[in-house]
């Protein structure tokens, strides 16, 4: 009787234990489950420099996350300079002032200069901190501090090169792309359109069959010989 008291009393001990190990297991399964969710639905600001074409550099800051960023400031150290040197992009109001609500999707993009200034021997500074705090619905508070570094495009194919070279390779790069444009008067032009297009096409079909109608025409008025020098029509040849 003793021995199976024992026994039942192990049996209880180890029910219990496995049922606390499950339910420590289910519970940290539930809070990840929660936290990644959280950090899925949330706001996220995006702050990266950009160049396109190599001509402008530009500051884009975007909310890349599911939700509205609320109370949005943004701090850089040093100031932003402007595309004019007397101003800052910081005097801008969504620095100075900024943003009670920056949605999602959202973009926007600050102009801070030429490319070909921040790779010469007189360049603005090219590292800057940068910190943008804001708030999710929920209450959640959220501070990002980021360092932006254009000094790595140092020793890249454009800053080889004379930065008037690469400006004018990247103005005739955008005149290869605007050589398919067609002239609207003299204020400016109108790129081609799908319906342009379209309409380029239909005109190639018609060409292509007008071409094909006049090659079998001509075949039906010119019928072939045959090796004594006669055609197919030709009486006598049918008679002999």
């Amino acid at each position: 009787m003793a021995v199976a008291t024992i026994a039942l009393v192990v049996v209880t001990y180890w029910y219990v234990k496995v049922t606390q190990i499950m339910a420590n297991a289910t519970s940290a399964m539930t809070a990840e489950t929660r936290r990644q969710y959280a950090e899925n639905n949330r706001p996220r600001i995006r702050l990266a420099f950009q160049y396109p074409q190599e001509i402008l550099v530009t500051l884009v800051v975007e909310n890349v996350g599911t939700e509205e960023a609320l109370d949005l400031r943004l701090e850089t150290e040093p100031a932003l300079r402007g595309f004019n040197e007397r101003e800052s992009v910081t005097d801008h109001p969504l620095f100075a002032e900024g943003a009670k609500s920056f949605p999602p999707s959202f973009r926007v993009e600050y102009v801070i200069g030429i490319y070909p200034e921040f790779v010469g021997e007189h360049a603005p500074p090219t590292t800057y901190q940068v910190r943008a705090s804001y708030v999710s619905k929920d209450g959640r508070h959220f501070k990002d501090e980021i360092l932006l570094d254009l000094r790595f495009v140092s020793g890249s194919r454009a800053t080889r090169q004379d930065p008037q070279e690469s400006m004018a390779e990247s103005l005739k790069k955008l005149a290869n792309r605007l050589e398919a444009a067609k002239p609207l008067g003299s204020n400016g032009i109108l790129i081609a359109t799908p319906r342009d297009v379209e309409a380029t096409e239909a005109s190639w079909r018609r060409k292509r069959r007008n071409r094909e109608q006049q090659r079998r025409r001509s075949a039906a008025d010119d019928p072939p010989t045959g090796e004594d020098g006669t055609t197919d029509s030709d009486p006598s040849s049918a008679a002999g």
